[in-house]
C-alpha cells in the first residue's frame, strides 16, 4: 500500500490523494465510481445539507442546486419504516456473509442502492426500510442523466 495515490484516466492525474481521502471524499463522479462501490441519489442542496428521496442529507462541503450525492453502502443505515412512508425503500436482494450481509433497496424512484449490515440485521426480502446515512456525504453537481 501507499501512502499517495495518484489516479489517473485518460493519460491525466485527476486525484492525488492518501487512500482514504481518495474512497472518501473524491474529486468526481469518475474518481468515486472507480474507487468502489458508488451508488448517487438525486438531490438539492443548499449548504451542506442535500434535500433527496430519503430526505435531508449532511454534505461534506457546501453545494448550492442540482447535486448527485454519493452513497457508500457501508455509510448507509437501515431502520424499519411503514410502506406510508414516503422516504422508504423496499429490499429487493440479502446477501448473508456471516461477518456481514449486502442488503440492495429500491426506492420510490426506481433507484437501487446497496447497505451493509452486520450480521444481527433482520432485514429479508420484502422488508420496508427507511435509508439514512451514518456520516456526512460527498455531492456532485448533478450530470443532465440525473
Amino acid at each position: 500500500m501507499a501512502d499517495q495515490v495518484a489516479l489517473m484516466f485518460r493519460g491525466s492525474i485527476v486525484q492525488v490523494d492518501n487512500p482514504e481521502a481518495l474512497y472518501r471524499q473524491p474529486l468526481s463522479r469518475e474518481v468515486a465510481s472507480f474507487i468502489g462501490e458508488s451508488f448517487f441519489l438525486a438531490g438539492t442542496a443548499s449548504g451542506h445539507v442535500a434535500e433527496t428521496e430519503i430526505g435531508r442529507l449532511e454534505l461534506m462541503e457546501p453545494r448550492t442546486g442540482a447535486v448527485d450525492v454519493l452513497l457508500r453502502p457501508e455509510c448507509v443505515t437501515l431502520t424499519a419504516a411503514t410502506e406510508d412512508d414516503s422516504t422508504a425503500g423496499l429490499v429487493i436482494r440479502r446477501e448473508y456473509f456471516g461477518r456481514y450481509q449486502s442488503l440492495s433497496v429500491r426506492l420510490r424512484s426506481g433507484v437501487t442502492i446497496k447497505a451493509t449490515s452486520g450480521p444481527e440485521a433482520a432485514f429479508q426480502v420484502g422488508a420496508t426500510v427507511r435509508v439514512s446515512t451514518r456520516m456526512p456525504s460527498v455531492a456532485f453537481p448533478a450530470t443532465a442523466s440525473s
